[in-house]
């Protein structure tokens, strides 16, 4: 990987108010940057009320800079006010400078601002709009007084409105453990730094760096900050290099030699990377982050959640979060389903179905209705049952031994005719029917098998034909629930109740694991008796963890009219931003349902082995944006924080992986 949205090592400290502490922790970032081997340079642009005071001089002589380590060229105003109105009440007009000074590769810039982040520079100019220009993550500092919570809060979300990286909160002084907590948890913040307030800050400054080393808090906020910018590769012993030592990553064939990307942090729609890079993720991090990362309201919910009753087993217990949860997954899934099942991913919830419908047909009376019938392309999980029902590939080839049989069906997919394909159903359900227990579909797209997208007649015509033979009908939503083809489930596009229904993914907003099976209330009584052994004899160490149960019902949340209507927008922009590749000649075909789009490129033999996919894979993120095709097909499924602009990211981001085919 090049220097992809390379920037050069630094921070910009700007605080909550006036007075804080921002120059110390200036002083001391430098003095603690220096301990580490980096050269240490100070740049504060525009300092009111000097004199009497002098920044410069203060940091120069606590950090032990040089008068080189200082950029100079800075405003110096009178009057202790904004820069706007210092220079208004002297009669000088400020030029805003929206570049930074050139750092050479080694050197550490710490730019400290003046007053807090919405001060204004000039008559159009905040500070934070200059901040945003610079590209350099933000040190927010705090002081532990009466109020500081709200206005550290308001800090953080008007920078995270702004797109600014937060790097961490430092705290010149005690704080109380709630101001900590309600920094983490409702600013979103992983790192809180705090400092001893300092006798003789002049004196003291490089002391209280050397005091620093080791403390947990300010070694990840300097690794973070000090890490190298724009390489791509790891420093010997860095994250990557142990990443390399002892991990097995899902889906990879390590002896390729290709680096997972070292993320340190997520806010919204993008991954932040161990050397400073910003990419955007534009899998929701496989399909599962559907609101974006961190979002307040689920961490929120986690934390509080946790503090009450982390986890109890749901074998003869029950807890609030999980009936509320299923309380609204009935509510809100299509109409008939009355029972909820959890588990774990969606995998699980997909094991959960295809037992739940052999022992529903045995508790009826029908032991001899084992056979499964399922699309061709299908993929619904790892797990044994969810990989028999899957289609065959290279997902399931080292294990056909585990596998049972399975009668596939076509499913009206590139081109091929509805009717035909209803059809062909129509006559293997005529020749098997008394032998199904249940017909298992992706509703309207088949993710894994390329995003591949299916005429919703058909859905319709095996709803019905499953019923007409006395099978059941298994709707696998873990990809599709909750919004993302731009309704609240896939089958509700085509007007479908199944018999059984398959959430996960997006059900917690990718924030924990947990995964739902839905039945009927016909499905549910014949497992109802006084004998024990016509129970569901299945479960899951972690089913119905309230921690998950909590963040599910705070994702839920959200689900409105509104994020529909956002989840359609987001794919007719993005199928905009692709209309230019209908002609090009690498390209097979475009397509997608709700947010989702899919460019499907010419690239020979190979499907999901291609190795097209890991040329447009690095394409796109030399474009800034995290992809990963399915083989010969480059896809979006971007989550639904994303800003117009950063769709069109997206989109360019996509154009380049096909102009690398």
């Amino acid at each position: 990987r090049g220097p992809m949205n390379a920037r050069p090592a630094g921070v910009v400290v700007t605080g909550t108010d006036t007075g804080v502490g921002k120059t110390v922790v200036s002083a001391w970032l430098l003095a603690c940057a220096r301990r580490r081997g980096a050269r240490p340079r100070y740049w504060k642009p525009v300092q009111t009320g000097c004199p009497p005071d002098d920044d410069a001089a203060f940091v120069r002589g606590a950090a032990g800079l040089a008068s080189a380590d200082v950029v100079p060229g800075a405003v110096r105003l009178r009057p202790p006010a904004s820069p706007f109105e210092a220079a208004r009440l002297e009669g000088v007009t400020l030029d805003a400078p929206t570049a930074l000074p050139p750092v050479a590769p080694g050197e550490f810039l710490v730019v400290e601002g003046a007053g807090g982040l919405l001060v204004p520079f000039d008559a159009t100019t905040t500070l934070a709009d200059l901040f945003v220009a610079w590209g350099l993550p933000l040190v927010v500092v705090s002081r532990p007084t009466l109020g500081t919570m709200n206005h550290t809060l308001l800090t953080l979300e008007a920078a995270r409105r702004r797109g600014l990286e937060v790097a961490g909160v430092v705290i010149a002084g005690p704080p109380t453990p709630a101001v900590v907590d309600a920094f983490r948890l409702h600013g979103g913040v992983e790192t809180v730094v705090t400092l001893p307030t300092l006798a003789d800050p002049a004196r003291d400054v490089a002391a209280l760096a050397a005091a620093s080393d080791g403390d947990p808090a300010v070694e990840v906020l300097l690794t973070r900050l000090l890490a190298p910018h724009g390489t791509g590769a790891p420093a010997a012993g860095g994250l990557l290099a142990r990443d390399a030592a002892v991990t097995w990553h899902p889906y990879t064939q390590h002896g390729l030699g290709r680096s997972p990307l070292p993320v340190a942090s997520a806010d919204g729609a993008t991954l932040v990377l161990d050397d400073g890079r910003r990419v955007l993720d534009g899998l929701s991090s496989w399909w599962t982050s559907l609101w974006g990362h961190g979002h307040p309201a689920i961490a929120a919910a986690i934390a509080r959640q946790a503090r009450t009753l982390d986890h109890v087993q749901f074998g003869g217990a029950t807890h609030r979060p999980a009936v509320d949860l299923a309380e609204r997954l009935v509510a809100l899934a299509p109409p008939g389903l009355a029972r909820v099942f959890y588990s774990d991913d969606g995998s699980t919830a997909v094991e959960v179905a295809l037992k739940v419908a052999l022992a529903w047909h045995a508790r009826r009376g029908a032991p001899t209705r084992t056979r499964f019938v399922a699309l061709e392309h299908a993929y619904h999980g790892d797990t044994v049952g969810a990989m028999s029902v899957s289609a065959d590939g290279p997902f399931v080839a080292d294990f056909r031994g585990l596998r049972f049989d399975v009668t596939r069906v076509p499913p009206p997919v590139r081109g091929a005719d509805v009717g035909a394909c209803v059809e062909a159903l129509r006559a293997t359900l005529a020749r098997e029917g008394d032998r199904v227990a249940a017909v298992i579909v992706e509703p309207l797209l088949l993710g894994a098998a390329g995003m591949l997208v299916y005429d919703a007649a058909y859905l319709r015509a095996v709803a019905d034909l499953a019923r007409r033979h006395g099978a059941l009908l298994v709707a696998d939503e873990v990809f599709t629930g909750f919004g993302r083809t731009g309704a609240r489930f896939a089958c509700e596009r085509a007007g479908v109740a199944p018999d059984v229904l398959c959430v996960s993914k997006a059900l917690t907003g990718g924030a924990l694991p947990l995964a739902a099976t839905l039945v009927t209330a016909e499905v549910f009584d014949a497992f109802r008796s006084t004998r024990t052994a016509d129970a569901f004899l299945h479960g899951h160490s972690f089913t119905a963890n309230p921690i998950a149960c909590a963040a599910a019902l705070a994702a839920l949340d959200l689900l409105d009219d509104a994020a529909l209507a956002r989840a359609r927008a987001i794919g007719d922009r993005l199928g905009a931003g692709l209309a230019s590749l209908a002609g090009d000649r690498r390209v097979r075909d475009i397509r997608g349902l709700g947010l989702v789009r899919a460019v499907e490129v010419d690239a020979g033999p190979g499907g999901y082995l291609a190795e097209a996919g890991r040329r447009m894979a690095d394409a796109a993120l030399e474009a800034g944006v995290f992809l990963r095709p399915l083989g010969d097909v480059v896809y979006a499924v971007p989550p639904l924080c994303v800003t117009d602009a950063e769709v069109d990211r997206i989109a360019a981001a996509m154009r380049a992986a096909v102009a690398a085919v």
